[in-house]
């Protein structure tokens, strides 16, 4: 309840819970815990429908579900989220898991997928922007914008260094979403200057879920994406 009143209060009229799940490095949800994960955002959604709409998601950390073999949630329960984020995706060795390893994953995933704070720059070297937004285009991979996380000693968050990759989207059907770790804080204002960043390149109309994933050449069969207004 303390995240939704501090979103209402600062305007947001959109959030999403996204806790992580079955990952080492934080605490996170255990798959007995996801049906009451379910219904405690419910309660949410229901007290502030008036104010604020509520999404439900969950964060996987790719490099655990690799490394210890645990499988995702299944379709039952997938099909209950708005979206699913992932984190530790990177073409590089040793950094993360490769984009190819997602792009299989996908295909069984019955909810739309975005990157969680992804320097995509640095991560993806070896692509160019036009091949790297396409795949996303063909995956409905989203991007997050992510105040939290920055390169060594730059004061400047991951999404800063990507502006003209972002500004390449333009031409497609490519979406974005604004996040921020809270964890044990309830600090919004992250969230609100990635917005004010994409809409300095003129995308707020692609942030989701104001955003409609729509694309002539991609089939739609497979989302279901909750649609509302903007901050």
């Amino acid at each position: 309840m303390q995240i939704a009143r501090a979103a209402a209060d600062k305007g947001l009229r959109c959030i999403a819970f996204t806790d992580h799940y079955l990952t080492r490095k934080t605490k996170s949800l255990q798959p007995y815990q996801l049906n009451a994960y379910l219904d405690e955002i419910e309660t949410v959604r229901t007290r502030w429908k008036d104010r604020l709409k509520v999404l439900t998601a969950l964060e996987i950390d790719l490099l655990d579900l690799e490394l210890t073999g645990r499988c995702l949630p299944g379709d039952e329960f997938l099909s209950k989220l708005d979206f699913l984020l992932f984190e530790y995706v990177s073409d590089i060795p040793l950094a993360g898991i490769p984009l190819a390893h997602l792009l299989s994953l996908l295909q069984d995933i019955p909810c739309p997928a975005g990157l969680a704070h992804t320097d995509l720059p640095i991560m993806f070297p070896h692509r160019s922007a036009d091949e790297l937004l396409e795949i996303f285009r063909q995956h409905r991979i989203f991007i997050e914008l992510n105040e939290a996380y920055h390169r060594p000693g730059d004061a400047l968050p991951f999404y800063r260094h990507a502006g003209d990759l972002f500004l390449k989207t333009r031409n497609r059907s490519v979406y974005f979403s604004a996040g921020t770790d809270l964890h044990n804080r309830l600090d919004l204002l992250g969230a609100r200057e990635a917005v004010a960043f994409l809409e300095k390149l003129d995308l707020k109309s692609r942030i989701l879920p104001v955003a409609q994933w729509t694309d002539p050449d991609v089939q739609q069969e497979k989302y279901n994406y909750r649609q509302t207004g903007s901050r």
